[in-house]
């Protein structure tokens, strides 16, 4: 088994210069503030000194992303470049946040039209697709593009700014989902807006 060793250069050199990774990416603002913070000051020192090194075993690939309910900075739908990037990852594990599903935009282009500009005016709330195509929601969906079986999803509300559609977390893994809890958290009246 291979030992790797995780740097600023190593990572840097993986993603390609800051300018070249910006203009792979349609939202640059999120990549900005998250991969190149301080110009990528990151403490790194735990990727270097490994305690132990199981042999015969892969280290398990986990992902965490916020998914935005399957849009870009601008609303827009982004699903085929979130299969896009995942895929070159290539995660055992994906925990994703901000999950709409069961989720597929209007089939109709009219009626995802409607939809989107709804969603940006910030009007979603109550909205239903009329128009469907029998396809799988996005989430089964990446699931199935993925090679990950085995779905969690954690509704936290089932209508909102995006319309009525259930919204939470996802776990998204090639290993069986053994046992799972879900526990929606209700702050007192108090400490809500």
């Amino acid at each position: 088994m291979s030992q790797y060793t995780v740097t600023k250069s190593s990572i840097r050199q993986m993603l390609g210069s800051k300018d070249e990774y910006l203009t792979r990416t349609s939202s640059p603002r999120v990549i900005d503030e998250t991969l190149w913070s301080n110009d990528f000051d990151v403490d790194l020192s735990f990727a270097s000194a490994a305690d132990t090194v199981l042999t015969g075993y892969r280290p398990a690939r986990l992902v965490s992303y916020n998914i935005h309910g399957w849009r870009d900075t601008r609303h827009n739908d982004n699903f085929d470049r979130l299969v896009a990037v995942l895929k070159k990852i290539s995660p055992d594990v994906i925990a994703l946040q901000e999950v709409l599903h069961p989720y597929r935009p209007p089939s109709d282009p009219e009626e995802a039209k409607d939809y989107f500009d709804l969603v940006k005016s910030g009007k979603g709330n109550g909205f239903v697709a009329k128009s469907t195509d029998n396809k799988l929601p996005y989430l089964e969906a990446l699931a199935k593009a993925l090679h990950l079986p085995f779905i969690s999803f954690g509704q936290a509300t089932d209508d909102g700014y995006f319309g009525k559609f259930g919204y939470g977390n996802a776990i998204l893994s090639k290993f069986p989902i053994v046992d799972e809890t879900h526990v929606v958290v209700k702050p007192h009246t108090r400490h809500q807006a």
